[in-house]
């Protein structure tokens, strides 16, 4: 940092005021737009639930406005932070936020400053001081310090960060684009059969022959089977025993958990790792490329395949997950998850949930097991994903750009930030 930089000492709730507005009798909408910390992560909104009033969970409070932000107090060292650069009065958000809503400097500027990796573990070693419930309080963060620049610095400094983090959350659209062309495809192939026949024409718009079905009217060679005619395996993650925080190391098996399993397919991001003799000592746990991952605890409904150009070839799913692994002459994995996607696979998937307590599906691989599914001739489903492969190979390679993107950032990052906390 330039000796010509006049520094400030500054508290947070000096130029911040934090959790400004929540929901009260003055909001004004039937419904909400719910998002709870596991749909944060790192920067970037991954989902929302769209719930009546009456249904909304009781932690639905906290309300935005743009250049506002938002950092978890439930597990900080989770990195559940985002940056409202378009707020909608329609959404809110759980308590287990606080939303910082900036006065007196650059609120890009404090946003990095406040998610910087400097701040982040500071939170995080107050959260593990706590043994009853690892969180922090607000006034954690509006109580701290910061060597804070000059305005003109601060703009200077979030216009770079902020450039490299638009150019990221781009690299994110295209794949969500991507995926939602797939899921349109996938609707139109498999729900409204307008696969392509002879010449490309579509199935049943030019006549193609139906049968019934105790799902309905399907194509002729289609046929009706449950979870179990299609599968090698269906398995339940290890016991909580088996695996704990402590167990983690540097190098090993990678750990799945629920941040890989918020697209199509398995996220490869940072990892946990386990050791390789602890990882096969439990073995049935073990996943590997083509399997379907399942969420059957905590963030219910998740379900993501691990690719054949995944970053490992073995993996070890957590407690509160099971996987499913097709037997590929009869189902490929790509049409599973398409189809546990759509709304009647995601019903069907949550149809024996418990919300008592942590939500769960009960004897979640039994009840997969029993599942109906279509089963449409290999050749349909390969003529699918041949398609998904090459919109794999661009997905794959906005991920690599986001990789650099990132790296970038964070040296640009700790270039600029030489932060106090006192």
């Amino acid at each position: 940092m330039a000796d010509s930089f006049k520094n400030e000492i500054v508290r947070i709730d000096a130029i911040a005021e934090i959790n400004p507005d929540k929901l009260d009798k003055s909001f004004k909408y039937k419904r909400m737009k719910y998002v709870d910390i596991s749909s944060v992560d790192k920067g970037y909104i991954t989902g929302y639930q769209d719930l009546s009033l009456e249904d909304a969970p009781s932690r639905a409070q906290r309300l935005t406005k743009v250049n506002d932000f938002i950092i978890s107090t439930d597990r900080p060292g989770n990195r559940s932070y985002a940056y409202i650069k378009n707020s909608q009065e329609v959404t809110v958000f759980s308590t287990g936020f606080a939303v910082i809503w900036t006065r007196k400097c650059d609120p890009r500027y404090l946003y990095y400053v406040l998610t910087s990796d400097t701040i982040i573990d500071y939170l995080a070693s107050i959260d593990d001081s706590k043994s009853a419930y690892p969180s922090i309080n607000p006034s954690d963060s509006s109580e701290l310090e910061i060597d804070l620049l000059p305005l003109e610095t601060q703009n200077e400094i979030a216009h770079i960060i902020g450039t490299l983090d638009d150019k990221i959350e781009l690299n994110r659209r295209m794949n969500k684009t991507l995926e939602e062309i797939a899921q349109t495809l996938y609707k139109q192939w498999y729900i409204d059969f307008e696969f392509p026949k002879e010449k490309g024409k579509p199935y049943k718009f030019t006549g193609g022959e139906m049968i019934d079905s105790e799902l309905g009217l399907i194509p002729k060679g289609w046929r009706v089977g449950q979870i179990s005619d299609i599968s090698k395996k269906v398995c339940i993650g290890p016991f909580g025993s088996s695996i704990k925080v402590e167990t983690f190391t540097d190098s090993g098996i990678p750990f799945i958990s629920g941040q890989h399993l918020k697209e199509v397919r398995l996220s490869d991001t940072e990892y946990n790792f386990v050791t390789k003799e602890r990882a096969y000592s439990i073995s049935n746990s073990l996943v590997y490329r083509g399997d379907v991952i399942f969420t059957h605890a905590g963030s219910i409904g998740q379900v993501a395949y691990i690719p054949n150009t995944s970053k490992y070839e073995t993996y070890i799913i957590s407690q509160r997950q099971f996987y499913l692994r097709c037997d590929t002459e009869k189902m490929l994995p790509e049409l599973v998850v398409m189809y546990f996607k759509t709304p009647r696979g995601q019903h069907n998937l949550l149809a024996n949930t418990s919300s008592s307590g942590v939500p769960s599906i009960s004897q979640p691989a039994t009840n997969l097991k029993r599942h109906t599914i279509l089963i449409p001739p290999i050749k349909v489903q390969n003529e699918y994903v041949v398609y998904l492969e090459s919109s794999d190979r661009k997905v794959s390679c906005n991920l690599h750009n986001i990789t650099l993107l990132e790296n970038t950032k964070n040296r640009k990052a700790q270039e600029h930030f030489e932060i106090l906390i006192t």
